[in-house]
């Protein structure tokens, strides 16, 4: 019987471990989405906070606690969509990333206590608003100007280069280009008074 007893307790210390070490994880993830929602670029801080949830949801599987899972699972697949750049991390969305994780700190500190059930309606009612806004949300397009500028200066580097075998791709690269954007390009240089 008293194998028992400490396999209880060494279950609490690893389920207590689990909850500190995902709760220092959960204090550092909203000043990395507002650090990544103003620099898009440093897909490094949208990976770290996609690995930190994952690391959750996996542990939290791991100990039976089926609802920090599933909280924890919608919240990693709306962070994949945003890294995966399908989803745009706009205000919304943040603001309720970062209610999600409020939600996720409440849950792991209510395991800890040994009050482990189902996801109640606040939990709910929060993974249907970023479902609504997961639904709602449109991938990120390029603009067309800024693209066909690119393309544009590409070929013009490359008719640089000053060598025969580039040509053709030069010319397929300007040919990408749809006509009405390059000629009001033309006529925004050609304009009298400029």
């Amino acid at each position: 019987m008293a194998d028992d007893t400490e396999d209880f307790d060494e279950d609490d210390e690893l389920l207590a471990a689990f909850v500190d070490e995902s709760l220092e994880l959960l204090q550092e993830l909203p000043a990395s989405l507002e650090s990544y929602k103003a620099d898009p670029g440093d897909t490094e801080q949208i990976n770290s906070i996609f690995r930190a949830v994952h690391s959750i949801k996996g542990n939290a599987g791991f100990f039976g606690l089926a609802g920090i899972k599933q909280f924890a699972h919608s919240l990693e697949n709306t962070l994949d969509e945003v890294r995966g750049g399908t989803m745009v991390l706009d205000e919304r969305l943040a603001r309720s990333l970062i209610e999600g994780f409020d939600i996720l700190d409440g849950l792991l500190n209510q395991a800890l206590q040994g009050q482990v059930g189902e996801l109640g309606s606040r939990e709910q009612q929060l993974l249907k608003e970023i479902a609504d806004l997961t639904a709602s949300s449109e991938p990120p397009v390029a603009d067309l100007d800024v693209l066909v500028k690119e393309v544009l200066a590409l070929a013009d580097e490359m008719a640089d280069a000053d060598s025969p075998d580039v040509e053709p791709w030069v010319e397929r690269l300007r040919a990408l280009c749809p006509e009405s954007l390059t000629l009001n390009e033309e006529q925004k240089t050609s304009e009298p008074g400029d």
